[in-house]
């Protein structure tokens, strides 16, 4: 399955991004950071959005 670029930013407006796809989609997103070869799943986007601090500002 071919990857798509859909925004790049603040990992915190990437979030908030995520959070406005549609629901069916949002399992298949995650945001790569850059210069790495982490990614973020749904899952971890999902944890981070729901703490009470967000967002977070790195």
């Amino acid at each position: 399955m071919r990857s798509e670029l859909l925004g790049r930013g603040q990992l915190c407006e990437m979030l908030s991004r995520a959070m406005e796809v549609d629901p069916a989609d949002r399992p298949r997103l995650y945001i790569v950071y850059e210069r790495t070869d982490r990614r973020l799943n749904w899952a971890r986007m999902q944890e981070l959005a729901a703490r009470p601090d967000f967002p977070i500002f790195i």
